[in-house]
């Protein structure tokens, strides 16, 4: 990268770093335990409730999304303009032992370096519908081998959305976030959080192509320290796409298609 173009990823870079906790894990790699369900409502007896309008397709190299977003409240939510998460099941190897996998997430939509904390009341009773066209791959970056790759979208989708039960939860999360901006790092942990509440599904993501079925189910490999980084400049630095594309090869002769390791989720 040039000189000035690198000032100005690091300057985004800081920008993004000092957002937080909850949306800082919308763009690295949230290591969890996966669910097996194809659609689960994480909380049923919820306010809101996310159901998929129809299951998750393939159509032009776009995998479609179709859900929707209600209340199930007697009163209005408040939903934030940065409140619906999607993400792809990944499978983190360990540098030390590649026989050791965990059981992770990247997200592919809903993260972004454009910052918002505003959000959108929906009344009683209301739905909001959302049709979103995810990518067939997404890209990863690792900073510390400074490699840039894409992995394919394949194993299962989760699904966040966050909201807010009143105005007022919702003012104060916008006040903290706006302080935290204006407060040293070193001061975050004194700071009193204001983070939305969290409801979340999990559903299987299809096939693009017939064949091989056990490998689309099965999510993708990824190294330790390899995230989705925001802003995704890194594809001005041809180095990094040499060798991300040498790790993807190493990792294609290892596991060939077919043929990836399973593991339970720890």
């Amino acid at each position: 990268m040039q000189g000035s173009e690198t000032k100005r990823h690091w300057q985004s870079v800081l920008a993004f770093s000092i957002l937080p906790t909850w949306l800082l894990l919308a763009s690295a790699p949230h290591l969890a335990s996966s669910r097996q369900a194809n659609q689960a409502q994480e909380r049923p007896s919820a306010p809101l409730e996310i159901r998929l309008v129809e299951p998750p397709q393939w159509q032009k190299g776009c995998l479609n999304i179709s859900l929707d977003r209600i209340n199930h409240s007697s009163s209005p939510l408040f939903l934030p303009d940065m409140g619906l998460y999607i993400y792809t099941s990944v499978k983190e190897l360990r540098d030390d032992d590649e026989t050791q996998i965990t059981q992770g997430w990247i997200n592919v939509y809903g993260a972004s370096d454009i910052v918002s904390w505003e959000a959108t009341a929906i009344a009683p009773g209301a739905t909001v519908h959302d049709r979103e066209c995810l990518p067939a791959e997404v890209f990863v970056v690792n900073l510390k081998t400074k490699t840039r790759r894409e992995i394919p979208v394949h194993g299962k989708l989760r699904i966040d959305a966050s909201y807010f039960l009143t105005e007022k939860e919702w003012q104060q999360n916008k006040s903290s976030n706006e302080e935290m901006l204006r407060t040293p790092p070193d001061q975050w942990d004194k700071m009193t959080r204001h983070d939305p509440k969290v409801v979340t599904i999990y559903s299987a993501i299809p096939c693009r192509k017939p064949g091989c079925e056990s490998f689309c189910n099965d999510p993708p490999l990824i190294l330790r320290g390899e995230n989705r980084v925001l802003p995704d400049v890194f594809y001005l630095d041809p180095d990094y796409e040499v060798r991300g594309k040498k790790v993807s090869e190493e990792l294609a002769r290892k596991f060939p298609a077919c043929s990836a390791p399973n593991s339970e989720p720890r």
